[in-house]
């Protein structure tokens, strides 16, 4: 709940000082690379939602604020076996982790009325919530992380206020994750959204 209440206040100078204001929605397409000792993981997709805010602060280059709640994680094989040992079936098993991310990027974008193209890159902050792991076996060692980022956007302006924008980005952690050794320190995800918004 504080986390939650530090985040609204610290979003009241943005929504103030921002020359644009959209709303966010899209998908993390995550993954965990194996260390060698088990099989590869699946990638998970989960979704983002969020909002988005820039300043303004010319009409080739800003800055993006972008605080979101997220879903990242991974899909992990295992083996259902009975009191005997004996392999019953085997299953796959979602690991979700739950973010409250602050990506923050600088964006240079070619002068066109209507059309908004960008390449930007970045970094986020992300602040684990919660997660989920029937098995309780892969648990979070680094609750603060904070991610590159880089990518591409393409959008057009509805009217001369509206507009609706298509972003893809890579990014990837630089803390250890998993208190789990199977895995990897880094999670790796593919982000893309789509963002509506205002230009006041």
């Amino acid at each position: 709940m504080r986390k939650t209440v530090l985040f609204v206040f610290l979003l009241i100078p943005f929504i103030s000082f921002s020359q644009s204001l959209g709303i966010k929605g899209g998908l993390n397409h995550s993954w965990v690379k194996s260390s060698g000792k088990n099989d590869n993981p699946m990638p998970l997709n989960g979704p983002t939602v969020g909002l988005v805010f820039y300043p303004g602060i010319s009409k080739v280059f800003d800055i993006g604020i972008e605080p979101s709640y997220s879903i990242y994680g991974m899909k992990v094989h295992g083996l259902l076996v009975d009191n005997n040992g004996t392999v019953i079936k085997s299953v796959t098993e979602s690991v979700k982790y739950k973010y409250l991310e602050f990506p923050i990027t600088f964006n240079i974008f070619p002068v066109n009325k209507k059309v908004v193209l960008n390449l930007h890159a970045g970094v986020s902050p992300m602040i684990f919530l919660a997660g989920t792991d029937r098995s309780n076996s892969v648990r979070v060692k680094n609750k603060l992380q904070i991610s590159p980022l880089f990518g591409v956007t393409a959008g057009y302006y509805l009217s001369k206020h509206t507009f609706v924008q298509l972003t893809g980005r890579y990014m990837f952690t630089t803390r250890a994750v998993y208190e789990n050794s199977l895995f990897d320190d880094t999670v790796y995800a593919i982000n893309v959204f789509a963002v509506l918004g205002y230009k006041f």
